[in-house]
């Protein structure tokens, strides 16, 4: 199975049951690294777009990159939801489109 059919696959559960338990770690990461981050950030693989919601609200430019179209799409609701933005990129970490 493709990692991209996987990931699609696995979108909406993972928006839902891995929600509770990643907010925490994700919570205390960002925490501990916004501060001396730079005011653009690419998070790579992002999944429901958690980190980058908390991150936005901190201020920086935010690009998101996921192999994931469903994926992209949990994380644009999760970013409507906070009513913020992020450019969300549909992009394979082996071949980035930014380079």
């Amino acid at each position: 199975m493709r990692a991209q059919t996987l990931y699609d696959l696995l979108a909406p559960a993972y928006g839902h049951v891995l929600d509770s338990v990643l907010e925490l770690a994700t919570t205390r990461a960002v925490e501990r690294v916004a501060g001396g981050w730079p005011a653009s950030v690419l998070e790579v693989g992002l999944g429901p777009g958690r980190a980058l919601a908390q991150l936005s609200a901190r201020g920086r430019r935010l690009v998101g990159l996921d192999l994931s179209a469903r994926m992209l799409g949990l994380a644009r609701a999760h970013l409507a939801a906070r009513r913020t933005t992020a450019a969300l990129v549909r992009g394979d970490i082996l071949s980035l489109p930014f380079v």
